[in-house]
């Protein structure tokens, strides 16, 4: 097994698992690796998708939005749960 220090860059694509994934992996997170994921409110619902914004908050700062017609720099904290669907990469 690989040493999970080594780990520079995570990128996840799970189908709405990404809370729970997340929750397993707080030691990495507690790092601020870089994280890409697929963020899914549809999947999360109104209070899960505030509740994985309110724990992403705490390890990232800074995020970048990618929605499918352009791209957003905004604070984690701000992360809109309005959308079905967005891709996020988490930065340090």
């Amino acid at each position: 097994m690989s040493d999970p220090e080594a780990i520079g860059f995570v990128w996840m694509d799970i189908e709405g698992y990404e809370p729970i994934a997340c929750r397993s992996m707080q030691p990495l997170l507690s790092r601020r690796v870089p994280l890409h994921m697929e963020f899914t409110p549809l999947f999360y619902g109104a209070e899960g998708t505030r509740a994985f914004i309110s724990m992403l908050a705490v390890y990232y700062e800074d995020c970048l939005v990618l929605f499918e017609d352009r791209e957003e720099e905004m604070k984690v904290r701000d992360l809109p749960g309005e959308f079905d669907q967005y891709n996020v990469l988490f930065l340090p």
